[in-house]
């Protein structure tokens, strides 16, 4: 490559001690030289630090900062500030990297400087280990599934011209994709598997939003109250969506009851009708 962007590799950690220099090490192997790789610990509780000292020894590309516990999105917004890339690539502290992803990565900015969003194809480790389907991207389907993961590269002039991560939602990294698609609507997704997604037995965001309807909820009224105007313009109003549902279930029970009709005329299951007459009279 005849020019070497910086890419700043943001890694917010929290108690993740055991699994952390795994992350680490295939931010060092990568085959593309120009990062760095910033690691916020966000308030945690056990012996981090003693991990982090080793690789900070061993190159001066990691730097590390520490600060109270206050969520992923305020710790990536911090690890931004901190950071000096042209291009911002996050990535959790239990998940992985391919070591090619950042020069392909930047390699498909260089191509197209317009692009938004560079990403991979997937797979599951850990307690799920199997290939992740992420279906190809369309702009309405993401508007309603989220179908970027959060290890994507971003420029970082984007980053700052939409304000970073919010802080409101559980689901920070589809609202930022959605801010930043507003400016340009570009995206690329690499034909090789560059991201390593790890699973986890004990609950995650994703199975904690499951289980909690609450916060579930607010956290989709915080993105939908972020971004009325795209919603509006390219899925629709929430009044006549209601409406649209209840008219085709209505449509459907009115189906399914004329068929279940149609049914019981059928010789083999005449006998279901008599004996629906006869609970009739019996019962009312």
């Amino acid at each position: 490559m005849d020019k070497m962007p910086l890419v700043s590799v943001i890694m917010p950690t929290y108690n993740r001690a055991h699994l952390i220099a795994e992350s680490l090490d295939c931010v060092l192997h990568q085959t593309y030289a120009q990062w760095e790789c910033i690691i916020v610990d966000d308030g945690s509780t056990d012996n981090t630090d003693d991990i982090l000292k080793s690789y900070l020894e061993k190159d001066k590309r990691f730097k590390y900062f520490k600060k109270k516990n206050e969520g992923v999105a305020i710790a990536r917004n911090f690890a931004v500030s901190k950071s000096k890339g042209t291009y911002i690539l996050p990535l959790d502290s239990d998940d992985l990297i391919g070591y090619r992803y950042l020069e392909e990565a930047v390699k498909q900015f260089q191509i197209d400087p317009e692009l938004t969003l560079v990403y991979s194809k997937a797979e599951k480790i850990g307690a799920e280990q199997e290939t992740w389907l992420i279906p190809p991207f369309d702009y309405h389907l993401f508007l309603v599934y989220n179908m970027i993961f959060n290890s994507t590269m971003y420029q970082r002039m984007d980053f700052d011209a939409v304000g970073g991560y919010s802080d409101d939602t559980m689901f920070e990294d589809w609202d930022l994709w959605i801010k930043l698609l507003k400016r340009r609507c570009r995206v690329h997704q690499l034909e090789d598997v560059f991201y390593f997604y790890r699973t986890h037995q004990k609950a995650s965001v994703t199975t904690y939003l499951a289980s909690d309807s609450i916060a579930y909820q607010q956290s989709m009224d915080a993105l939908y109250k972020h971004h009325i105007d795209t919603y509006l313009a390219h899925v629709g109003n929430p009044i006549l969506l209601e409406r649209e549902r209840r008219e085709l279930a209505s449509q459907i029970k009115s189906a399914d009851y004329k068929a279940a009709m149609a049914l019981l005329q059928w010789p083999p299951f005449r006998f279901l009708r008599r004996l629906r007459g006869k609970l009739k009279r019996l019962f009312l």
